[in-house]
């Protein structure tokens, strides 16, 4: 799918010199937790949302039209609070990326939602897993199976 970015991010993007740089922002919810981190060495406020600075690196998935995105992310585990909120879920850990210039925080010029943090390793200086989609293909569907006995009105 073509990005579509705004043209300020265009003219920072063919800029010799960039003044206005570009930071990652992610959203990571961990049950009842919300982790929102940037790479950066300060705050970012984005819609009102304050993602603090924590150190990460992010590998873009790649959309060749064909298979699956798969981002793989890295993440520091100095802290170990986002260690325990992993250790006790049951589901994939959900996740947001969004990339924005720091002069138009809540303007995200990439966007990737609802990824889901599976092959989750780490010990105790990071934590590393793929991001993907929800595989929606291989669900079953319907999700229920309906039987006259219990759905008489269906029959």
């Amino acid at each position: 799918m073509p990005r579509a970015f705004s043209p300020e991010a265009v003219s920072q993007i063919n800029a010799s010199t960039n003044d206005d740089p570009f930071i990652w922002l992610i959203t990571l919810y961990a049950g009842k937790d919300v982790f929102r981190v940037c790479r950066n060495n300060e705050k970012i406020v984005s819609r009102g949302l304050t993602f603090e600075p924590y150190p990460f690196e992010i590998i873009e998935p790649i959309e060749d039209g064909e298979t699956m995105p798969r981002a793989q992310l890295t993440i520091d585990n100095v802290d170990r609070l986002l260690i325990q909120s992993i250790r006790t879920l049951q589901d994939p850990l959900r996740v947001d990326i969004e990339l924005v210039m720091v002069s138009e925080p809540d303007v995200p010029q990439i966007r990737y939602q609802a990824l889901r943090l599976k092959a989750v390793t780490w010990d105790e200086l990071s934590i590393r897993g793929d991001l993907v989609y929800e595989d929606l293909f291989g669900l079953a569907y319907p999700a229920e199976s309906f039987y006259p006995q219990e759905y008489p009105g269906l029959f």
